[in-house]
């Protein structure tokens, strides 16, 4: 027993600590799913919060502490709660010794920059030594990566980019995650005069994001846009309009940044041409196009009231036939 104990620790000297019998299994019961799924659906919710804002001990919250607290990739960073990957492989700083898994679904991120990639191909991987990850914790674990790269990790369902993670997405990520694929952006060498116009348009500040932290405010602004100002084509400018449907029908933030909302806005960016005078005043015309959706219904009802404000409208109708 003990020559079998120090042959598999070497075998799988990468392999988290987990001290859950509920979840660190191939086959986990229904229970242990069903509390899985609770988890999950806490992490998105409540990452903010302590103990995912978890109350009592259900057996979420066990899971919660046995994996995701514990090995610290859920820790309180300037007086918020966030998950982020192990900050080194030292026993104080990552006990539940996540960081060699965590290395290796970084290095996977790498290679989804020029082109997005599901998370199956990463499965085998993790299964393998030196990880031998249990099919169990799998979905917490790239759930936890997720949200820790979400500022610059885009996600498409069906090969169409989602702007923002939502709870509906997440259980069916967990069902079928092949219809799911992921594909990291970096700033790096993306045209910075183009990122400052939109920050310009965005935020007070007007401090540069990242990639995705630039598409998801807009894409917030029009996902709760009124069903009338989705789609109305009567009271929108054609620029309106545009800028609209480019984050309905988008299958990329890069295309989206850099071709489509531009091209809507009546601006023909090339790589050749200077990117400061190409997109001077692109701000003012997201702002306008921006504050023309914000309004558009509120139009509609001013335009109703002044309507019926007139007087009763007398409507000529046949008479009735027996």
């Amino acid at each position: 027993q003990e020559t079998l104990s120090f042959v598999l620790e070497r075998v799988y000297r990468l392999s988290p600590r987990i001290s859950s019998e509920l979840i660190n299994r191939d086959k986990p019961s229904s229970q242990a799913n069903s509390a899985r799924n609770k988890l999950v659906i806490a992490m998105l919710r409540h990452e903010r919060e302590k103990n995912l804002r978890f109350d009592k001990f259900p057996p979420g919250k066990a899971i919660y502490l046995a994996m995701l607290r514990s090995s610290r990739l859920h820790v309180q960073e300037k007086g918020k709660w966030c998950f982020r990957g192990p900050t080194s492989n030292s026993e104080q700083d990552d006990p539940c010794n996540f960081h060699g898994v965590w290395q290796r679904i970084d290095t996977f991120l790498d290679t989804t920059e020029k082109a997005p990639k599901s998370l199956i191909e990463l499965n085998k991987v993790l299964f393998a030594p030196p990880y031998g990850i249990k099919a169990g914790v799998l979905p917490i674990l790239f759930v936890a990566m997720i949200l820790a790269n979400q500022d610059e990790l885009a996600i498409y369902q069906n090969n169409l980019y989602k702007p923002r993670l939502t709870e509906e997405m997440l259980e069916h990520f967990i069902k079928r995650p092949d219809e799911f694929s992921f594909q990291r952006f970096r700033i790096a060498g993306l045209k910075s005069s183009l990122f400052k116009e939109y920050a310009k348009a965005l935020f007070a500040d007007g401090e540069t994001r990242d990639l995705l932290g630039i598409v998801r405010p807009i894409a917030n602004f029009i996902a709760e846009l009124p069903d009338y100002t989705q789609k109305t084509s009567r009271a929108l400018s054609e620029p309106s309009q545009g800028v609209r449907d480019a984050f309905k029908l988008s299958k990329s933030p890069v295309a989206l940044l850099f071709e489509e909302i531009p091209k809507a806005l009546g601006y023909e960016l090339k790589e050749k041409e200077n990117d400061d005078a190409a997109v001077t005043g692109l701000s003012q015309a997201l702002t306008e196009s921006l504050r023309e959706l914000k309004y558009c219904f509120a139009g509609l009802k001013n335009e109703m009231y002044r309507l019926c404000a007139q007087g009763p409208i007398l409507i000529k109708t046949s008479p009735c036939r027996s």
